[in-house]
């Protein structure tokens, strides 16, 4: 039906990858690459060889991409940055081969239809796309796992020198390259010791058996692996990015779910169609019962054996399985297929129904991960999941240094990085020659110089922090981006009244909306968050409610003014040239205890989310709502890395209303744990049968450890 076409079909699923691929291969490179270039790839085969102080380092295919950049003659880390290109291709290299032997694997051991219906699988399958042309060794990693079962599954139809060679250096180079693919290679190994073994109780001992020489030659393999492992052993298993809590249970919960949901990237239709094929089209698939068990053993093993070893495994690991799923999935489609009645290009139809539903998932999913970065990009935050990443969308330093450049550079001018990934856009600041600040102190630099430019993850959260100034987005076609550039100007007289309020400069000014020249001189002061003893003068000045200036009185809390023993209400007073003038009222709050933590919580970049407390509204808080909540917390996070706390209020299952909170606004530097008061406004129009929830989000990926938590209703 297809074995006449199968190569031109071949090679138009893969120039339908291509075209989906394309997008991703100038993408700037982003912060775990980068790190991986400068202190591996472009620095020496030794660094590479012997250096693994950090998982970044995946030797094999970094030594080959070291080779790679020797033989171009583009070796030098702040020039590559300039064509991420002429690396990537080499990814895409990598990629074309794995779907060819995808399909050589299919084709020989299932069936020809089996093999493209791989193709199309493969090449539509989100996280592969994201991953496959990233300068980390998964998609090599997958490379090498193709052959690695196209070699046993070779060796077992036949011996030969050849797939012998295959299972060696395919099993040896899928452990050099990343460790983890040691899940993998145990699968393999596993499966064919268990049939020798289950011959050999039936028939005796046979050391001539195919299956026992499949799993010694993989042990081969995997022995001159960690011979080269040498130089590196103790940093490749025991660091401290590696742990081991055997038989945690939420690691046999969450990982084979969520990975395997995610490689099905929307196609959901095509599940029962394949379980339909296994079930009726049994005489298709059952010559070929061994080969398709060996595929479903290398695709759930790994995720038993990290419950059983207990290592917190990166969903990522798992991208080499993206091949296998696509076979498994397709043994299934193709024996339903045959069992349909017959009809000429019955394949040819099966194969463009296959591919033209993945290709419309793959454009629902860019959309909603186009979403979804947007979204992080207003609250500040990074996702980071296999259909998700913050680096594919919105993400492009170089073109946002190269406008800055040669539109808004100004030596006079300092450059601030607020919020961006500390291996990034800093890297590209050099390249093109520009000063910078990292995690600069923009009240500091706003102190001394009436213009700052800022580049942030967290546009509109600069803007807002520090809306004393006059905030003017500067990046491409005004968009914002990972990378957003933002010129702030501050009226010099505004600085010298603030001054003249607050001569201590370590005081953080959180103004809102306040615009130059619009600071009246008989209203002088604003809202300040600063420690009860610094706050001076403002504590005299405060306490005789005097009024001060804001533009978005709703966006100020209790928490802007800190006074000891006292929380605030803003009084409405009167309008003056259309700012409303309030004032600040001080007095003391009754705090009524709704909930309190039993024990810490945890939430991670596998594991996102931690509820704190969550409640279905009644007839009498619905009605006799508060006006806010209160959460005091201890936590243990690095900066950068604190995630974000969300109040949700959903109604029927729709959410009314969402606010979160980034816990790293209270993060101090050298202090082991981060406490924090925060308080939320309960929304207007809250109904009976309302479901209320505080949760902590882990937004940017990090490990959040939250050790206390208490939330309170404020009210007089």
């Amino acid at each position: 039906m297809l074995k006449k076409g199968t190569s031109r079909g071949f090679f138009l699923l893969l120039l339908l990858y291509a075209i989906l691929q394309w997008r991703y291969v100038a993408l700037d490179f982003w912060n775990d690459e980068l790190y991986t270039l400068r202190y591996f790839t472009c620095a020496s085969f030794a660094a590479v060889l012997t250096d693994y102080h950090v998982p970044n380092n995946h030797i094999l295919f970094n030594a080959l991409n070291r080779l790679y950049l020797l033989l171009i003659g583009e070796t030098d880390f702040l020039t590559l940055l300039q064509s991420p290109e002429k690396l990537r291709g080499l990814m895409f290299a990598y990629a074309g081969l794995t779907l060819w032997g995808t399909w050589k694997l299919g084709g020989r051991f299932f069936s020809s239809l089996t093999g493209l219906l791989a193709v199309a699988i493969t090449a539509t399958t989100l996280p592969y796309l994201n991953f496959a042309l990233q300068i980390r060794g998964y998609g090599l990693s997958a490379l090498w796992l193709v052959g690695l079962l196209y070699s046993t599954l070779s060796f077992h139809e036949k011996r030969s020198r050849g797939a012998a060679f295959g299972i060696i250096s395919s099993a040896g180079a899928l452990m050099y390259t990343v460790p983890s693919n040691l899940y993998f290679i145990l699968a393999i190994g596993l499966f064919w010791g268990i049939s020798w073994v289950r011959h050999m109780l039936h028939s005796g001992l046979h050391l001539r058996n195919k299956a026992f020489q499949i799993a010694l030659l993989t042990a081969v393999g995997l022995k001159l692996a960690l011979l080269a492992y040498v130089p590196v052993f103790g940093q490749v298993f025991n660091n401290p990015y590696v742990t081991y809590e055997p038989f945690k249970w939420s690691n046999l919960t969450y990982y084979a779910p969520v990975v395997l949901g995610d490689f099905m990237s929307g196609r959901w239709w095509l599940l029962p169609f394949a379980v339909l094929g296994y079930a009726v089209g049994r005489r298709h698939w059952l010559p070929n019962t061994q080969n398709a068990l060996l595929l479903l053993t290398v695709l759930v093993l790994p995720f038993l054996l990290v419950y059983i070893l207990g290592n917190t495994a990166p969903k990522r690991i798992f991208i080499p399985l993206v091949p296998v799923f696509a076979l498994l999935l397709s043994i299934g489609i193709a024996a339903e297929v045959k069992e349909l009645p017959r009809f000429r290009w019955q394949g040819v139809v099966a194969v463009l129904l296959v591919a033209g539903y993945g290709v419309f998932q793959v454009f629902q999913g860019w959309s909603e991960s186009s979403a979804q970065m947007m979204a992080d990009i207003k609250l500040g935050g990074r996702s980071q999941g296999l259909t998700h990443q913050y680096y594919s969308r919105h993400y492009r330093p170089q073109l946002e240094v190269g406008l800055y450049k040669g539109d808004y550079f100004d030596p006079g001018i300092p450059v601030g990085i607020v919020g961006c990934e500390p291996h990034g856009l800093r890297y590209f600041l050099e390249a093109a020659g520009i000063p910078y600040l990292q995690d600069a102190n923009v009240d500091s630099l706003l102190n001394r110089h009436d213009t700052v430019d800022i580049f942030s993850s967290r546009p509109l959260r600069v803007a807002r922090d520090f809306a004393y100034a006059n905030g003017e987005i500067i990046s491409y076609r005004g968009k914002l981006s990972y990378h957003t550039p933002i010129r702030l100007r501050i009226d010099p007289a505004i600085r010298g009244t603030l001054r003249q309020l607050l001569p201590d400069t370590t005081i953080r000014l959180i103004a809102q909306g306040l615009l130059p020249g619009s600071l009246p001189l008989t209203h002088p002061a604003l809202s300040l968050k600063a420690q009860p003893a610094k706050l001076g003068d403002l504590s005299t000045f405060l306490r005789q409610q005097q009024p001060f200036v804001l533009l978005q009185p709703d966006s100020l809390g209790p928490e802007s003014l800190p006074l000891a023993g006292m929380e605030y209400t803003f009084d409405f007073r009167d309008s003056l040239d259309g700012y409303h003038t309030y004032s600040a009222l001080p007095r003391l709050l009754e705090r009524r205890q709704i909930w309190s933590s039993q024990q810490a919580l945890e939430a991670d970049g596998e594991n996102p989310y931690a509820n704190l407390w969550a409640a279905t509204l009644s007839d009498t808080l619905a009605n006799r709502p508060p006006e806010w909540l209160r959460i005091d917390l201890e936590a243990r996070f690095e900066a950068g890395q604190g995630g974000t706390l969300v109040f949700d209020v959903n109604r029927d299952g729709e959410t009314l209303h969402w606010k979160g909170q980034p816990l790293d606004d209270y993060h101090q530097a050298g202090q082991p744990v981060q406490a924090a008061t925060l308080y939320f406004q309960w929304p207007k129009g809250l109904q009976a049968g309302d479901h209320v929830k505080v949760y902590l989000w882990s937004n940017a990926g990090g490990r959040v450890k939250l050790e206390w938590a208490r939330i309170y209703r404020p009210g007089f």
